[in-house]
């Protein structure tokens, strides 16, 4: 029989390799993990600039009209500007007169 310190030490050998390679994956395995939650974090920050930034475009828009006119098909953008009254035809309508 062959010696039985090299027995013994063969499958030490081989359970330390083990362990190593087992810290291998972990290390990539959080490397990765932590480049994915970096990368995640960044885009939900971003989303939530565009958010807030949305929120307040929101908040300083306002369609009104008048207690007897209606909005339909808005065609005319602006920020803080009046827009006046028109009929179907794009004519000024009698109350639009009458207040200007």
């Amino acid at each position: 029989m062959g010696n039985p310190l090299s027995s013994i030490s063969a499958p030490k050998a081989k359970t330390s390799e083990l362990k190593r390679q087992i810290m291998q994956v972990d290390q990539q395995t959080f490397a990765a993990a932590s480049t994915e939650l970096r990368d995640v974090a960044n885009e939900l920050a971003t989303l939530v600039v565009d958010e807030a930034s949305a929120r307040e475009r929101l908040k300083r828009t306002d369609v009104r009209a008048s207690d007897t006119e209606i909005v339909h098909l808005l065609s005319v953008h602006t920020i803080g500007g009046v827009i006046p009254c028109r009929d179907s035809h794009g004519n000024c309508t009698e109350q639009w007169r009458a207040s200007s």
